[in-house]
């Protein structure tokens, strides 16, 4: 880059599934029962911090569309993160076994958004015909 770069993230803390890219393609395929009640769950400033129940129902249905999950920090730090998940093969077969993200100031996450966009997808796929190989070997 031609200047240094600094963002003011807090690594390391705690973040509730709600709200979040991660949380979001981990509940993409969720039974809606289930997102009720972790909504539900969330203190009411939680709720509203996220836009509320509508809010969350609407970003997990556009993971569970889409195949991944963006969203900008709401905490103003000006940081977008892409989550996409990777499926599992065994037990819970199509349930979300993990998710794979990336997160980067917002500012040269939108110029290059398409490109990063298809390949976290492509990772998360990759991700998943691995499982689905090596569940095939035993």
């Amino acid at each position: 880059p031609d200047r240094a770069l600094y963002v003011p993230v807090t690594t390391g803390r705690p973040e509730p599934p709600i709200g979040s890219a991660v949380g979001y393609a981990f509940l993409s395929r969720s039974e809606p029962a289930d997102v009720d009640v972790l909504v539900d769950s969330l203190a009411a400033g939680a709720r509203s911090r996220v836009g509320g129940v509508k809010a969350v129902k609407s970003a997990v249905e556009s993971a569970a569309a889409l195949d991944y999950s963006i969203v900008v920090d709401p905490d103003g730090e000006e940081v977008t993160t892409i989550a996409a998940p990777i499926y599992d093969i065994g037990n819970y077969h199509g349930r979300v076994y993990a998710v794979v993200a990336i997160s980067a100031p917002s500012v040269r996450f939108d110029a290059q958004r398409e490109h990063i966009v298809r390949r976290i997808i492509e990772v998360s796929r990759l991700g998943s015909r691995y499982l689905e190989a090596k569940g095939t070997r035993g």
